[in-house]
């Protein structure tokens, strides 16, 4: 499994949650909507070696 980073917003406040248990981006991103009602999530990362994240 992948370490995904997601930003999402909500009432004009931007969020971030790193979600540890997900396959796909798309999972992740489902995962942070399940968890934050109306969440609009606008972005997901994957984390790459060295702490280092790639936007998908």
């Amino acid at each position: 499994m992948n370490r995904y980073l997601v930003v999402w917003l909500r009432e004009g406040r931007e969020n971030v949650d790193v979600i540890d248990n997900a396959i796909t981006p798309h999972e992740a991103a489902n995962k942070v909507r399940e968890v934050h009602v109306n969440a609009n999530v606008v972005a997901v990362g994957i984390m790459l070696d060295n702490e280092q994240w790639n936007y998908l």
